[in-house]
């Protein structure tokens, strides 16, 4: 069985179809939506506490959430692509 990735885009066109969200898998776990006007991700769930896992390094914290808002940038990237083929 292969590993889970590290980030999964997560929607629920039943409850709101324009919020997308993203599920951080590893430690700290936790579900992220993200926030168009401000083209970033908001929490919107911890699973783990965040700020305990980094020990309240707010530069670490931060580097996750850039790293995440690059992946989603290159998977909407990726989508636009595939729906041209």
């Amino acid at each position: 069985m292969s590993t889970i990735p590290r980030f999964l885009a997560c929607d629920n066109f039943m409850e709101d179809e324009d919020t997308e969200y993203v599920f951080h898998t590893q430690a700290p776990r936790f579900l992220a939506r993200w926030d168009d006007e401000k083209e970033a991700f908001d929490i919107a769930e911890e699973y783990d506490d965040i700020h305990a896992h980094f020990n309240n390094n707010e530069a670490k914290i931060l580097a996750l959430m850039q790293e995440m808002v690059q992946w989603f940038s290159d998977y909407d990237a990726w989508l636009e692509v595939d729906e041209e083929e």
